[in-house]
């Protein structure tokens, strides 16, 4: 794996203009404390590689945080407000399938890097090696600054299991071991590992089962028996007993409901007769505030659609279409205290923007694009 210095990244990037595009964002995250903005953008002159870059909002000042010039950052997220956990993958010859490399955290500068932990045993299963999967957030710890919670396939496993991970030492601490052919794990809005989504006795015949447990140290029980069309689990509401989901109501499509602690399917939330909620290819899906609350939901219909649940929201939302008539604008990441919202506005030719609106002066501030943050 080979490392380009910060700064041969960032000439790389100041080439020329015409490379604005090219070098367009992939993800991009607003900091827990607002003042920064990262992304991951592609790097002119070297074919899927990308590289993570940071932006301090107060001074438009950047940082090239990885140079990588054979393999790229996947993926990342914010562990606190000034580390990042970012993933890095290469494709394999002749192929499409990307292969998970290995994860990091790093200071929002690009020092202080660390490799995070994990253990070198590989399983084969016929002709493959599992090589894990990268770490995904399940919650911040805010007893703990340096600490996340999160769910991971270990390269020995084949199911991911829960850790406690310090990110300044980049050791992790198991909380739950794979077990049960759990798929994926959720947790309540105050951190505890409360659901979980399984494939149950036959990993191979579709079916799923939703284990749940009343605390976060209860017993587990089956909630819920499907097969892999009929229920979608996608997080707790704000009362931490009941569930999110999507089921489906009618053939092709699927409704948004509460899901009880019984296993019942409670308040219908909405349903699009037309189209089905399931398809979120470039819409956001769900978002929930930091306490679970529920802002909205996005979904692609004939166009993409989205609707709120919270006004307070829906007025911030109505605000910034009001400024930015001619795109299409969602809300895709906030600062913890809702004061920064970062904006990402998409014109009918698919040209993408974004912006940061304050939610106390009411402003909206054009970025600009990451791919061009390095030149200054």
């Amino acid at each position: 794996m080979a490392v380009l210095p910060a700064l041969a990244l960032i000439a790389l990037a100041a080439n020329s203009q015409e490379n604005v595009t090219d070098a367009g964002p992939g993800q991009v995250l607003l900091a827990p404390d607002g003042e920064y903005i990262a992304a991951t953008v592609k790097v002119p002159g070297l074919p899927g590689v990308r590289n993570l870059v940071t932006m301090r909002l107060s001074d438009s000042s950047a940082s090239a945080v990885t140079g990588f010039s054979d393999t790229h950052v996947t993926d990342f997220f914010w562990a606190n407000d000034e580390r990042l956990v970012f993933s890095v993958g290469k494709l394999r010859d002749n192929d499409t399938k990307e292969e998970y490399r290995g994860s990091f955290s790093i200071l929002r500068d690009g020092s202080g890097g660390r490799k995070l932990q994990q253990r070198r045993v590989r399983r084969r299963t016929g002709n493959q090696i599992s090589h894990g999967a990268p770490p995904r957030l399940l919650n911040r710890l805010p007893t703990d600054w340096n600490s996340v919670l999160i769910s991971r396939i270990e390269p020995s496993a084949a199911f991911p299991e829960v850790l406690v991970l310090d990110v300044l030492t980049g050791r992790a601490k198991r909380v739950l071991a794979s077990q049960l052919s759990v798929t994926r794990w959720i947790v309540d809005n105050s951190g505890a590992v409360r659901a979980a989504v399984d494939k149950g006795d036959d990993v191979l015949d579709g079916k799923h089962r939703l284990l749940y447990r009343d605390t976060a140290d209860g017993e587990w029980r089956v909630l819920a028996n499907f097969n892999d069309d009929e229920l979608e689990v996608l997080n707790f509401h704000a009362d931490n007993r009941r569930l999110i989901v999507l089921a489906r109501n009618e053939p092709g499509g699927s409704a948004l409901h509460f899901l009880d602690s019984s296993g019942e399917l409670s308040e219908r939330l909405f349903s699009d007769p037309g189209f089905d909620l399931r398809n979120r290819v470039g819409a956001a899906g769900l978002k929930q505030a930091a306490q679970g609350q529920m802002i909205f939901y996005q979904y692609m219909a004939d166009e993409l659609r989205t609707v709120y649940f919270e006004t307070r929201w829906e007025s911030r939302q109505q605000t910034i279409d009001e400024a930015l008539a001619d795109t299409t604008n969602t809300i895709i990441s906030w600062s913890d205290d809702e004061r920064k919202l970062l904006v990402h506005a998409t014109d009918s030719h698919g040209a993408s923007d974004y912006y940061l609106y304050d939610t106390t002066y009411r402003e909206l501030n054009f970025l600009q694009p990451p791919a061009v943050w390095v030149r200054h």
